[in-house]
């Protein structure tokens, strides 16, 4: 296996396939949780398996990746206060939503569950032909609503596909920048309006939202090939979702599993019963992450940023 850093809050991993009998990555929360599973016959294995799903817990170090320093603060969304993050039912939701798919290269399997949580936060993306030779599977785990997961699962492999690094067989870097690109896309005015819809705040019949009016012009830039590279610009009331998401995402392509993460939702390897970190946990607690959030103007109380979110990184 071979990591790699890659500057600007992201992790990113490869491993060839051949070497590997089983991969997970967990995402399982006592809130509301996703759980996400997929399987692939490698060259010269007839069987290999492969889960993926994302896993709130420990902050265990990864045998892989190392936390990277740097100046990616997006996840402090201070305007989330604890009372936001604390909406709960009386008893969960336990009704899970499931389905599976396959190509000829793999197979994947995802089941996802609301919980104690008063609606669903969490996302994901099983999009097994990307293009010819690759796959992309992620998991998003929101937190104080649900439109930045649900924006991640609809946008993030799409800027992945259409970045030039990717086309140049650079998936690492393509990576980075679509993470980055997720909070620049939100903050403009397609980006508005794209949240209003995915947050069911908007009346289709009369084009209002939340007290703002939107009216699309005739000849929108919706219909261009790359829409958000013609967006309005930055919307001038509106800063951003005061919600947020981890991204937890696994591309493969041909022989080589590219692993990314911004947050708390966690990739595992196994092999032959035995797990292994691809991923490191975005926690306050930890030295670089207390030392840049501090830097940043924010601080920490009860292992908590600002006293409300229990990662130091998000999108």
């Amino acid at each position: 296996m071979l990591s790699k850093w890659v500057p600007g809050g992201i992790q990113w991993s490869i491993a060839l396939l051949g070497l590997m009998e089983k991969f997970e990555v967990r995402k399982d929360s006592g809130e509301s949780c996703s759980r996400f599973g997929f399987g692939w016959d490698a060259v010269g294995y007839s069987e290999s398996s492969v889960s993926i799903t994302s896993v709130v817990s420990g902050n265990s170090e990864s045998v892989l990746n190392s936390n990277l320093d740097s100046s990616l603060f997006v996840g402090l969304r201070s305007q989330i206060h604890r009372k936001e993050m604390g909406i709960y039912l009386s008893s969960p939701k336990t009704d899970k939503f499931s389905e599976d798919g396959e190509n000829d290269k793999l197979r994947y399997g995802l089941s996802s569950m609301q919980g104690w949580r008063a609606t669903m936060e969490d996302a994901h993306a099983a999009i097994l032909d990307l293009d010819d030779n690759t796959s992309f599977l992620g998991v998003y785990d929101g937190h104080g609503g649900k439109v930045v997961s649900k924006f991640c699962a609809k946008y993030l492999h799409q800027q992945v596909l259409s970045d030039e690094a990717y086309a140049a067989g650079d998936v690492g870097t393509s990576l980075q920048k679509a993470f980055f690109r997720m909070d620049e896309m939100m903050q403009g005015q397609r980006g508005w309006r794209e949240l209003a819809i995915l947050g069911d705040k908007i009346n289709k019949f009369s084009g209002m939202i939340e007290g703002f009016i939107w009216s699309p012009r005739s000849g929108d830039s919706a219909n261009r090939p790359d829409a958000w590279a013609f967006e309005e610009g930055p919307h001038s009331d509106f800063t951003g979702p005061n919600s947020g998401s981890t991204a937890c995402v696994a591309v493969i392509r041909h022989n080589q599993l590219f692993v990314a993460n911004a947050g708390d939702s966690r990739c595992v390897i196994s092999r032959k019963g035995q797990a292994y970190n691809l991923s490191r946990d975005h926690k306050p607690d930890l030295e670089a992450e207390r030392e840049r959030i501090l830097k940043a103007g924010g601080f920490i109380h009860a292992g908590r940023v600002n006293g409300s979110l229990n990662l130091a990184r998000a999108i």
